[in-house]
């Protein structure tokens, strides 16, 4: 049986057309160029498939090919398109070996003849485009080749790029890379093993509007390169710096002073912290004034880190909604012992605190900021043993003595709540489940896994009671 595919609107269209043409780019480009068509709309009426083949019928009747392609699922042609059965099929046509070699001549004028503008062809290209999709790059290097046009084309659509020692990238960098691509927002130099200063000194030298750059997983944080690179480009606002082997305290101060529009800065896991506390806590209000503008900060396992830094931190960085500082035992001074942290007024904006790991917390800070942070929404203790059960308002994961009264506290207290994660929680039933879910109206996310005394039937009830819920994780026996 053959199936149709009807295409009534244009936007559905071109999804089918950008499928197609990854099967048989050239063929597709043959025919365009030989109808002289100057717009996808015009060149099909419906799309003719089989197992094998592809029958395209245009508009007109005197022009029709056949393209024999590879089976191919219809719904990646097009999710949206309404599939019909034909008992009539069109006639596929048989090719002479005149019109074989006519078709061969058309092709050859196909790489350099199109009639398609260019923004109709990154109209099609766009669909292929799916930032969660690993083959990404194998879409465009297919389309690529096809003819200088379509090089030209793609060079344009990519906006990342991850460059790694021993690759062909690192062979053109960075005339060529960077004369190619011209619209990167993103540079990704993680495991990079080459001459950092050098390679981000020659990047300042292109005018790239990049708005992300990665530098994780190296040895140090390559200063001169920085400074040479923020003299030029100025559009920075990410910067992941994490995993780094020796991170020296005047690092912080450079990334201050050379990327003030920062919004998010990670920083997380340096192996060695050097010259950490004195420099830092000195100058740390001129530092936190530096980042006015983060929205995300990740300073996990830095020792040097303390109540003072964070005051400061929270108190000048207005625009801060998720802070990352698992592994610091920040804990271990006092809160009077630097300015009350009172003093920093309620800070609605927060929504996100990663406390995890901390050895030296305790009830009385967690209270502290519950009071400075109302409206978080997630708040991970995890592994912070000097927590009462009472204090851990969010995320219990691993801690065996949560039970239904710990729920109604959170119920009671965290009604924003968007993840409560409760794996091995064995002593919570569905009484306190269903409060959660009564209570916390904006739910998202919930781990029942090896919490025993919850019924499968609780869960059937969660999904229809919580319309918010989008992730439920749950085993039963």
């Amino acid at each position: 049986m053959w199936l149709t595919i009807c295409v009534p609107k244009e936007q559905q269209l071109l999804k089918a057309f950008a499928m197609l043409i990854l099967t048989r780019p050239v063929e597709i480009c043959s025919y365009i160029s030989s109808t002289r068509v100057h717009h996808p709309s015009y060149l099909f009426e419906t799309l003719t498939l089989t197992d094998q083949t592809a029958v395209v019928k245009p508009q007109d009747e005197h022009h029709q090919a056949c393209f024999t392609r590879q089976p191919h699922n219809l719904s990646a042609i097009s999710n949206n398109c309404k599939v019909q059965s034909s008992m009539t099929p069109y006639r596929k046509i048989s090719m002479s070996s005149d019109s074989k070699r006519r078709r061969r001549n058309a092709m050859a004028v196909a790489a350099t003849d199109f009639y398609l503008p260019n923004d109709c062809w990154e109209s099609v290209f766009k669909f292929l485009i799916d930032d969660n999709d690993i083959n990404n790059g194998f879409y465009f290097k297919s389309l690529s080749v096809v003819s200088k046009q379509f090089l030209s084309i793609t060079n344009g659509l990519l906006f990342s790029f991850a460059v790694s020692s021993g690759s062909e990238s690192t062979r053109l960098l960075p005339s060529r890379l960077f004369q190619r691509f011209t619209n990167l927002t993103s540079l990704d130099l993680t495991w990079y093993r080459g001459n950092l200063n050098e390679l981000l000194y020659q990047v300042s030298c292109f005018p790239l509007k990049l708005t992300s750059l990665n530098l994780s997983h190296q040895s140090y944080i390559p200063a001169d390169g920085l400074r040479a690179f923020s003299v030029k480009i100025t559009t920075l606002t990410s910067l992941i710096c994490s995993n780094i082997r020796i991170f020296n305290s005047n690092d912080l101060f450079l990334i201050a002073e050379c990327f003030p529009l920062l919004e998010i800065l990670d920083l997380n896991g340096p192996l060695f912290c050097i010259d950490g506390c004195n420099s830092i806590l000195h100058g740390v209000e001129t530092l936190s004034l530096a980042f006015s503008r983060l929205r995300k900060i990740n300073l996990s396992r830095h020792d040097y880190l303390n109540n003072h830094l964070l005051f400061h931190l929270f108190k000048n960085c207005n625009l801060l909604e998720e802070t990352i500082i698992s592994n610091c035992d920040f804990g271990r001074m006092s809160v009077e012992n630097s300015k009350s942290f009172k003093d920093i007024g309620v800070s609605p904006q927060l929504k996100s605190l990663d406390l995890g790991h901390n050895q030296c917390l305790r009830d009385k800070n967690i209270i502290m900021f519950a009071s400075i942070f109302p409206n978080l929404q997630l708040l991970d203790l995890r592994h912070c043993c000097n927590i009462s059960k009472r204090a851990r308002g969010v995320e219990l994961v691993m801690y065996k003595k949560v039970n239904d009264e710990t729920l109604y506290v959170i119920s009671k207290n965290c009604r924003g709540l968007l993840c409560l994660l409760l794996k091995d929680s064995y002593g919570v039933t569905n009484n306190g489940v269903k409060r959660v879910v009564e209570n916390c109206t904006q739910l998202e996310e919930i781990d029942l896994r090896g919490c025993y005394k919850v019924h499968r039937s609780v869960v059937s009830s969660m999904v229809s009671s919580r319309p918010s819920l989008r992730k439920i994780i749950a085993l039963f026996e």
